[in-house]
């Protein structure tokens, strides 16, 4: 529908599998220096939506004591995150990894202490128990922070999707056809 078939034309009633050829997003690859990497899972995927308030103040006038900063509470959740993350990707035996790389703070301004921030955090892993692990630390540490604070704060989890292990068939396939023309492989996940 979209265009990309070319001027042929394709009934999809006798299609058995779909192959999507890609170039890797990551660095995998070009670090081992392999040529082909043959995906066998898709990592799941668990977005969680948080909301920090703070107190907006005069950033010159305010003493730290008596802050209640939404931003600094934030970049606190974002190291948890990433040091679970990197706690269990020493221990585990798949590559679990979390990420904030988007953040909405106001007022956003520079002379101003922070009121309330909103972020979200991307948790993936071909492990369904790493991705919990990760996303139940990153929820109650949120909810630790309203103790012994002026912070209040809000989190949901907006996307749960779990892993998914792909076709043995067509992974075999793909590997046999990467050995018959000698070409070097890594079976990994995408």
């Amino acid at each position: 529908n979209m265009g990309y078939k070319g001027d042929f034309h394709r009934s999809l009633d006798d299609v058995t599998d779909f192959i999507e050829m890609h170039v890797e997003q990551g660095p995998i690859l070009e670090k081992k220096d392999v040529p082909i990497g043959i995906v066998d899972k898709i990592t799941g995927i668990t977005l969680l939506s948080a909301t920090i308030k703070g107190q907006e103040n005069h950033a010159g006038t305010t003493p730290m004591k008596f802050r209640s900063d939404a931003l600094l509470a934030a970049s606190k959740v974002i190291s948890s995150v990433n040091s679970k993350a990197n706690e269990l990707d020493d221990k585990a035996s798949s590559s679990p990894v979390g990420t904030v790389g988007k953040l909405s703070v106001h007022p956003n301004a520079f002379n101003v202490i922070p009121g309330r921030v909103r972020f979200m955090v991307d948790i993936r892993d071909i492990q369904s128990e790493n991705m919990n692990e990760i996303k139940e630390a990153t929820l109650d540490y949120i909810k630790e922070l309203e103790k012994d604070s002026d912070l209040k704060t809000s989190a949901e989890i907006t996307t749960s999707e779990p892993p998914v292990p792909l076709s043995n068939k067509i992974i075999d396939e793909m590997t046999e056809s990467a050995k018959n023309i000698n070409e070097e492989f890594l079976v990994m996940s995408s």
